[in-house]
């Protein structure tokens, strides 16, 4: 798709993972810019199937939505910024800045490939500015601009007790894994929802007058929030500034699945031999995930649970640009320009993305001009869409980029 539209492209093969496509046009222009759009074709499973309105990997258009795995997540991006460079050379002839374009297919494992990738195509991929995977609209069609994104570190914690599972009338005389875990899990996080962990929250680098300012003023419609949620409240009661802080700026030691013995139908009376759960640590600038994850291991041993195994799933460190970037300005404008609203910024997506290996490169990365809405895309779940509009939306802001950044020089 890309040759077909006027990029040179072509794969380029790793190994352990899936290509990376890369792809360049150059403009011709004597002093033009170079802009970096990185995108992932990777996505989530589908599952659970059964929630799905329509097949996940349909692409079916209903009522002007599209509905598909990876239509926002983000496959949709790809597209609308394909399709966008299609038309400008359809209707212009060229392009006024040099661009390049860099797809890789292991996103949503953590990206395990992406700094070796990075570091051995620096020359290649060198830019003046990157333009990330297509940051959304807020509830009111407001573009959101993220200069940041927490890092991350997914793990799972594995115990095991007897070599089968066992009737459950030893319970008193064997370990029970699922036991172990949850004692384990209970010394990670108190009910105040702080992280119990030594020295987790060690050198985090502080956010900045401006930033907190700009969290401050960040529009969030709690009751949308809720009602597509379908709560009643937020944890512990949060709103206002401290929701938003919350959300923002704070790291976090998350369950994500906890599996352990007989789950199915009706009664099976057991001691299971092993017990599994999986957890994210969303992290902020300064908190390396292999320090985490050493601190996780010194914590869990410290505590008795020194026969808990840990195994890493995924792993990327957090990134940040900074505010006050001369490009900054250049993509708020522009977006702002397009959608005629005021732009949402934030210093730090909630989310986590491999920006810093472009980041450590000195490209200052900057994400928007998504197809997608942040609160009603159902990202990472069933039903997961972009509107009609939302996709034409995202066509024009890639245009609109280009030809901002083509008056710079």
């Amino acid at each position: 798709m890309m040759t077909e539209v006027g990029i040179e492209a072509r794969p380029i093969e790793i190994p352990n993972g899936l290509p990376y496509v890369y792809g360049e046009i150059s403009s011709g222009k004597a002093g033009a810019k170079t802009v970096l759009f990185y995108n992932h074709y990777d996505v989530q499973p589908p599952d659970p199937l059964q929630e799905w309105k329509f097949p996940p990997f349909g692409a079916e258009v209903h009522d002007g939505v599209v509905y598909a795995r990876g239509v926002a997540d983000n496959k949709g991006n790809i597209i609308a910024r394909l399709n966008a460079i299609e038309a400008f050379i359809a209707t212009v002839g060229d392009v006024p800045v040099n661009l390049k374009f860099m797809f890789e297919g292991d996103e949503e494992i953590s990206s395990p490939n992406i700094s070796s990738f990075t570091t051995q195509n620096k020359e290649l991929l060198k830019s003046d500015v990157a333009i990330w995977s297509g940051r959304p609209v807020d509830a009111e069609g407001r573009p959101i601009v993220s200069l940041g994104n927490k890092g991350l570190l997914y793990v799972e914690l594995r115990a095991k007790g007897a070599a089968t599972d066992v009737h459950s009338m030893e319970a008193p005389i064997l370990v029970n894994p699922a036991w172990r875990l949850v004692w384990a899990l209970a010394t990670l996080k108190g009910p105040e929802e702080k992280v119990l962990i030594d020295g987790f929250y060690d050198n985090l680098k502080p956010f900045t007058k401006e930033e907190l300012e700009l969290i401050e003023k960040t529009p969030f419609d709690e009751d949308e929030r809720k009602k597509d949620r379908e709560i009643e409240s937020f944890l512990l009661g949060a709103s206002g500034s401290s929701l938003k802080t919350n959300l923002l700026t704070k790291p976090t030691c998350n369950i994500c699945g906890f599996v352990g013995g007989y789950i199915g139908r009706g009664a099976k009376t057991i001691v299971p031999s092993e017990s599994t759960v999986k957890l994210d640590f969303r992290l902020l600038p300064n908190q390396d995930p292999d320090e985490v994850l050493q601190k996780l291991k010194t914590h869990l041993a410290r505590h008795g649970f020194q026969d808990i195994q840990v195994e890493v799933l995924g792993k990327m460190p957090p990134s940040r640009t900074p505010l006050a970037n001369k490009y900054v300005d250049t993509v708020v404008k522009s977006m702002e320009k397009l959608l005629g609203k005021p732009a949402v910024i934030w210093p730090n997506c909630p989310g986590s993305s491999p920006r810093y290996a472009i980041e450590r490169l000195g490209i200052p990365v900057i994400d928007t001009g998504g197809c997608h809405s942040y609160v009603f895309s159902r990202i990472h779940s069933p039903n997961e869409n972009i509107t009609v509009d939302g996709y034409m939306r995202g066509m024009k802001a890639t245009a609109t980029l280009i030809n901002s950044f083509g008056d710079l020089r």
